[in-house]
């Protein structure tokens, strides 16, 4: 099997698995009930960065970046990631009813 589609496998397949020991830890704190929207946001941000995460180190190492290049990558996803949340949050802020008095 070319080493490339080996990474690839392997690298969806990590998140995969990060993804279904994520899932199955907030069942367990929940005791068997379903996920608050908290986690559920939680296990979508850290999977969706742990993809990300994944696929830039997995890049750089076929392209033969520098390294510093491959941290510049990352950390511009993590800022992207927590710029999605913050406009998702103030969008969801925004469209929520005020109580009324």
């Amino acid at each position: 099997m070319n080493e490339r589609l080996q990474d690839l496998f392997v690298m969806t397949g990590g998140v995969a698995l990060f993804v279904l020991m994520g899932w199955g830890w907030c069942r367990t704190v929940r005791l068997g009930k379903p996920m608050t929207t908290r986690q559920k946001a939680m296990l979508l941000y850290s999977s969706v960065f742990m993809l990300g995460l994944s696929y830039s180190m997995m890049f750089s190492s076929w392209f033969k970046w520098p390294h510093p290049a491959m941290w510049t990558i990352i950390a511009a996803w993590g800022v992207l990631l927590i710029i999605v949340a913050i406009l998702r949050h103030q969008r969801k802020r925004l469209n929520r009813p005020s109580p009324k008095v």
